[in-house]
């Protein structure tokens, strides 16, 4: 499924996106023109308290490459169990910039 948020000119953090129960990001496709060369994420269990997305060991922040009209893909681990998510450009935007997030449901495999 996609779904998109919105990168407002002169800010750097998108709107939210509902991610619902059991579904997590799987990949971000990124407009022509993003000024951003990096971003990062918030992320939110409750909907409303938001708290940069750490990597899976909890080191860093979670951090993609952006590149011009491109898809990245993203480890869904990192977002399991968020409620909500918020795309965080390295830099403020210029002009308003939709980002298109696909959604899915991972399956677990319990072999």
């Amino acid at each position: 499924m996609r779904t998109t948020v919105v990168i407002a000119d002169g800010a750097a953090i998108s709107s939210p996106a509902e991610l619902g129960p059991g579904w997590q990001l799987l990949g971000l496709e990124f407009p022509a023109s993003f000024t951003g060369a990096t971003c990062t994420f918030q992320g939110s269990i409750d909907g409303t308290n938001y708290f940069p997305v750490m990597i899976i060991d909890g080191a860093s922040a979670y951090t993609v490459t952006a590149a011009d009209s491109s898809y990245v893909p993203i480890d869904p681990r990192v977002f399991a169990g968020l409620q909500r998510v918020k795309v965080v450009s390295v830099g403020n935007e210029t002009g308003d910039k939709t980002i298109g997030l696909a959604v899915g449901k991972v399956l677990e495999n319990h072999d």
